[in-house]
């Protein structure tokens, strides 16, 4: 039979182990069931779930970290904290390079290609991957 945590008595004098140690256990175990809860990994009767995925984006007001083009040769300092989002932001949204192609017997341009992930303001959860946009970033020139 099962027990829960609640009907856990605490340690009491004469016991094998030390009061102590027991007791701090039982606190953590406490402790990180109440996190689970506010979070949503957990209902408050113990059982384990996921949290619930948006139904859309719609809410969403992401910062937008990166850049869909070549850009500059200047490093950004954007940055984004999901516990100091500006007033209307919610969420982040960052370029990321997903491959780079040269094809000498084709067109003879280095291309990038990136993708656009976005993330919730709420949980930092993955909520879209956009689909792959192409940059040129070099083409070649005939020797001198």
């Amino acid at each position: 039979m099962a027990t829960s945590l609640e009907s856990v008595q605490p340690w009491k004098p004469g016991g094998r182990a030390s009061a102590g140690g027991f007791n701090a256990v039982l606190a953590a175990v406490r402790g990180h069931r109440r996190s689970l809860v506010a979070h949503g990994f957990m209902d408050s009767s113990g059982v384990h779930s996921r949290p619930q995925p948006r139904d859309s984006t719609a809410d969403l007001n992401p910062v937008v970290l990166g850049r869909e083009t070549e850009g500059s040769e200047t490093a950004s300092t954007d940055s984004w904290d999901i516990a100091d989002q500006a007033d209307g932001e919610s969420g982040a949204s960052c370029w990321i390079t997903t491959g780079q192609v040269y094809n000498e017997a084709g067109d003879q341009v280095i291309y990038e290609f990136r993708r656009l992930f976005t993330f919730d303001g709420v949980q930092g959860g993955l909520v879209t991957i956009g689909a792959e946009t192409r940059v040129s970033i070099d083409t070649t020139e005939p020797c001198s």
